[in-house]
């Protein structure tokens, strides 16, 4: 596997559930051949019927932490697949991969509530990045929602959860070069053309005190 930064990044997600991130996390991982570490995958594959409960979360986190050190230790950037709802939990994981000299990249999936709702609500094994989520009923969804702590002084690139891939990688790429930690060439073709760059700057006016990236 070859980095396609010039140095490792560790990607973040922040957002609702029904967001889209897991298939943002492996669309990326696929595109710069980053490494995908996925709760989901590493619940179900130590947990044979997951309960969720505290001391499963905890073991489920501390592997992917592991995993994460691991990989950005030996020079690979990694896509952390789950959402980051807790600042205390970004801070965390930031500090870890600054210890190791990688950068960190947050995302902020957006998306309306109705919207996410029904995805959760609906979602099918049949559809692969559904294949080991769970459907969320109403009163779920809401204790989720309601605790979700959004970026508000961090740097973060948002992205919508309705675009497609295509459009969310453009902002993430956009990013990556404003930070000079591109190191493929090729991965310029994402870019959006000039006339959007201005678009983007237009829309972003009203959130530079945020220090929150529009895409």
């Amino acid at each position: 596997m070859k980095n396609k930064l010039s140095r490792p990044v560790l990607f973040t997600f922040v957002g609702l559930p029904g967001s889209g991130k897991t298939f943002l996390s492996r669309q990326l991982a696929d595109k710069l051949e980053a490494v995908h570490i996925s709760a989901e995958e590493i619940r179900f594959e130590l947990f044979e019927k997951p309960t969720f409960s505290p001391e499963e979360e905890g073991v489920v986190k501390h592997m992917m932490l592991m995993m994460t050190e691991r990989f950005l230790n030996a020079g690979l950037s990694v896509v952390y697949d789950v959402s980051l709802n807790k600042l205390a939990d970004r801070r965390e994981i930031k500090n870890i991969a600054s210890k190791l000299k990688a950068e960190t990249m947050l995302i902020w999936q957006q998306i309306d509530p109705q919207t996410a709702f029904s995805r959760v609500s609906s979602r099918s094994e049949k559809n692969s990045d559904n294949k080991f989520a769970v459907r969320l009923d109403k009163d779920t969804f809401k204790e989720i929602s309601t605790h979700i702590q959004t970026p508000t002084n961090e740097e973060a690139v948002v992205v919508s959860g309705k675009h497609s891939f295509t459009g969310q990688l453009a902002s993430i790429i956009r990013r990556l070069f404003e930070l000079q930690l591109i190191e493929d060439r090729s991965l310029s073709k994402h870019l959006p053309n000039p006339g959007m760059f201005n678009l983007i700057a237009q829309t972003q006016t009203n959130l530079q005190r945020r220090n929150v990236r529009i895409g």
